[in-house]
């Protein structure tokens, strides 16, 4: 041992087993405590309980006395009572009725019930109250909304909106709700705060309209965007008015955009003069250019001012057209002279000239028509006729040898020739590639053809002759015929049949002055008086005919349209075959 110093203790544990036996015994008071506790708190837990059951209870029955007592006062209420009392004792009734449904133990569904259908007669009240308040100040807003306290009356209506969507978003009947009045009190604030900006916008249209008229441009534009900015805001916040005007829009933009194009606008203008002028006048150079100088411009606007007034793809069309009949003005002169010169050496039957002037006459008159497809001008009777002959280029000198060989000048009209036969297939054939025909054989005449068919035959064969082609007129025909020469013929036979005495006869006299079948065979089309008319005349054919009758045949109508077998025709060529 030190001095000075406490003794040392030697220093012993105990042993395990009676740690143990420590831990279960704090385990088991710990427990007995724990169940002492609850046994105490059981105890006066029923107690408390008991209390506040009995308290319940009690309120309970004061909030149902209450109930019956109010419930008693809304019977009694007279028929007059006024609203605000009804209203005042149903406010109790519902405050009442949710205290009571909170304080009760177990929640009753009557009690839920009973609150609907307290809740339901209070909103009714308040709607009633509401409605009578909504209707006085919409009488009291009315001379307002006319005179300068036109806010005031705003105000009011306003007020009387909110009160009738308070009341259609209360549980009250459908009775006192009105969603119509919302609908109308809403439609006509908006209608009434919209006035001055429709007013504003209208104003401006008119200023800007009057600058555009004075040429005032950047004025007008400047007005136009402001009144384009006044209609969007009409359209956005007061779309369910009258105001609200979406076509408004696009006139705006339209003149917007037509003021930008009003300088493109004029330069169209004063060159499209400047070029008819100098059509008309023969200034083709001068006319050309003007053209080409106007296309450009309504280009430029028809792309770059879509919504202006002055955009027209169908002026511009136009444009093209007029520029386009110019420029090809040029080359269908030269084609007009090269198709001139075909038809003078047809006309002298100088064949091969004939053919290559017509070539080279629609060779440059189809490649004018594809550069430039909206010339006008163009003569289609022209690029008809051409096409024809040069599809007919290698029968040219054979139709026209056939033709001529049958030629007889006309008596007593040397400028015309009449052909001495009726039309044969064979021509017809050569002339239209067809051949309507019943009685078919090459040298035959041609039969049933229609007054059109022998008009277009005429059309067809003076393009290859170079000359004009027709039926012959009821006098030629009897000029050829021979009148003089006939009736002789007639009496000679009658005197030689019939012992001196005339009488009728059935027998086919000789042909006048080398005409063949002008009485006989086929009945012939002669050229119609006038070209409205449905019929047609007919003369000659195979028929009986008296001796009185020979100078002088009777003639037949028939409609354009018929066909007959026994129909044909005979042509007269307007050329001199005397002349040198």
């Amino acid at each position: 041992m030190k001095f000075g110093k406490e003794p040392e203790v030697e220093d012993v544990s105990e042993p395990p087993s009676r740690r143990g036996l420590y831990l279960v015994l704090g385990i088991v008071m710990v427990a007995a405590m724990a169940e002492a506790g609850w046994y105490y708190w059981s105890a006066n837990r029923t107690e408390v309980e008991s209390i506040s059951a009995e308290q319940t209870a009690r309120q309970v029955w004061e909030l149902e006395n209450r109930r019956q007592r109010i419930s008693a006062q809304l019977a009694l209420l007279p028929a007059d009572a006024s609203l605000e009392n009804r209203a005042r004792l149903l406010e109790e009734a519902v405050a009442i009725q949710n205290e009571l449904r909170r304080t009760r133990l177990v929640t009753q569904a009557r009690d839920s019930r009973r609150l609907q259908e307290l809740q339901t007669e209070l909103d009714d009240a308040r709607g009633l109250l509401k409605n009578g308040r909504i209707g006085r100040l919409e009488i009291e807003s009315d001379p307002l909304l006319r005179s300068e306290r036109r806010e005031e009356g705003i105000g009011l209506l306003k007020e009387a909106l909110a009160l009738q969507r308070e009341i259609n978003a209360s549980g009250a009947t459908s009775a006192v709700k009105n969603y119509a009045r919302e609908e109308r009190l809403g439609q006509m604030l908006m209608r009434i705060e919209a006035e001055p900006l429709k007013a504003a916008t209208t104003e401006m249209l008119a200023r800007a309209t009057a600058a555009a008229a004075e040429g005032r441009w950047p004025e007008a534009l400047k007005a136009f965007q402001e009144a384009r900015g006044l209609q969007g805001r009409l359209n956005r916040e007061y779309g369910r008015t009258q105001f609200s005007d979406l076509a408004a829009i696009e006139m705006i933009d339209t003149e917007i955009a037509s003021l930008g194009a009003a300088g493109l606008h004029s330069l169209v203008e004063e060159n499209l003069n400047r070029a008819r002028a100098a059509v008309l006048e023969g200034r083709d150079a001068d006319a050309i250019a003007g053209f080409q100088l106007a296309a450009p411009a309504q280009r430029q606007i028809n792309t770059q001012f879509a919504k202006s007034r002055f955009v027209s793809n169908e002026r511009l069309q136009q444009i093209d057209a007029e520029l386009q009949s110019v420029q090809a003005k040029i080359e269908l002169g030269e084609v007009q002279v090269l198709d001139a010169a075909g038809s003078a050496h047809l006309q002298k039957r100088e064949v091969v000239q004939a053919q290559k002037k017509i070539h080279l006459a629609l060779e440059k008159l189809e490649a004018s028509v594809a550069r430039m497809p909206k010339a006008r001008g163009l003569d289609s009777e022209q690029q008809l006729r051409l096409r024809y002959l040069r599809h007919r280029l290698e029968e040219l000198g054979r139709i026209q040898d056939q033709v001529y060989d049958l030629l007889i000048p006309q008596p007593s009209a040397a400028a015309t020739a009449l052909l001495k036969t009726e039309v044969s297939q064979a021509l017809f054939v050569l002339v239209m590639n067809s051949n309507p025909s019943r009685n078919l054989g090459g040298p035959l005449p041609v039969d049933s053809v229609n007054y059109a068919e022998a008009r277009e035959f005429c059309r067809r064969l003076g393009w290859i002759l170079g000359a004009a082609v027709r039926l012959p007129t009821e006098a030629e025909f009897q000029r050829a015929l021979g009148r003089s020469f006939i009736a002789e013929l007639a009496n000679a036979w009658t005197a030689e049949n019939s012992g001196g005495q005339s009488q009728p006869t059935g027998r086919k006299p000789a042909n006048a002055a080398g005409f063949h079948d002008l009485i006989g065979n086929l009945d012939e089309w002669l050229a119609a008086d006038r070209p409205d008319e449905e019929t047609a005349p007919r003369i000659g054919g195979n028929f009986t005919v008296s001796a009185s009758e020979l100078a002088s045949l009777p003639l037949a109508r028939a409609a354009r349209t018929e066909r007959s077998r026994t129909t044909g025709f005979r042509v007269v060529v307007e050329i001199d075959l005397r002349s040198p």
